[in-house]
């Protein structure tokens, strides 16, 4: 069992499509116990309520106003009772054997991070999820994008006591997901699986909406100064899940 979870940008025409398709994705995952929602910007709410998930309006934030990644994965792990979480990216369609990823890598005698590269398109439709074809017709979408570079991580899987101690990062800004990664191996000795092959993430395509030199971007920075932090990714893998089987990468 799990619980995904995540938080969404203000609604417009844009968001809402790329949102809404991820979030009913999400509710087709085997063995989803919920979908969890935080944050209370622009028609969130709304939406929400439309797809059917939980929402959490009260979400801890940076100076700036952009989501704090440990006040999020803390609220996550102390609301569910699942024993493994996901967090996504909220515009990431998701598909695929992650219930045989989270199978084989409980296998293994230590901790565990899921993690996979992304597909990018130029555009991603109103996917039918009451058709018996959506799985199929996504797939089909894949073949048409081109995965992301390793460095760009969009979802983590994980159990659910992996992340009991993070830095106040703001979410989506310079290398927070670099640093999960670190986090997980180099403080929890955590085994990183690479499930590319196995789970389809599709992202469509939008320009970058916070840069290098925001003030977000310098805090995170800034928080990793002493940490002894190195930039990891999805290349540095352990092992490979693929064809329902975990496989070591050397």
């Amino acid at each position: 069992m799990l619980t995904i979870f995540s938080t969404l940008k203000a609604i417009d025409d844009e968001t809402e499509l790329a949102q809404t398709n991820a979030l009913r994705s999400w509710q087709q995952i085997a063995g989803v116990a919920g979908v969890l929602v935080f944050g209370n910007d622009r028609g969130v709410a709304e939406l929400c309520q439309r797809t059917g998930v939980a929402h959490h309006p009260d979400i801890e934030t940076t100076p700036a106003g952009t989501p704090s990644v440990a006040g999020l994965f803390a609220r996550a792990r102390r609301l569910c009772t699942t024993p493994n979480l996901v967090y996504a990216n909220a515009d990431i369609i998701l598909l695929g054997d992650i219930a045989g990823a989270i199978r084989a890598a409980s296998s293994i005698e230590s901790p565990f991070l899921i993690v996979g590269q992304r597909t990018d398109l130029a555009h991603i439709p109103h996917l039918d999820f009451d058709s018996p074809t959506w799985r199929a017709d996504a797939a089909n979408l894949a073949q048409q994008g081109a995965l992301h570079q390793k460095s760009g991580i969009d979802y983590f899987i994980f159990p659910r006591e992996l992340y009991a101690d993070l830095p106040a990062f703001a979410l989506a800004r310079w290398t927070w997901d670099n640093y999960l990664v670190w986090h997980a191996v180099e403080h929890a000795r955590a085994r990183l699986i690479d499930a590319t092959a196995a789970i389809t993430a599709l992202h469509q395509f939008h320009p970058k909406r916070a840069g290098y030199h925001s003030a977000d971007a310098q805090r995170n920075r800034d928080l990793t100064q002493g940490t002894g932090f190195r930039v990891l990714t999805i290349a540095h893998a352990t092992h490979r899940y693929q064809n329902g089987a975990l496989t070591p990468t050397s």
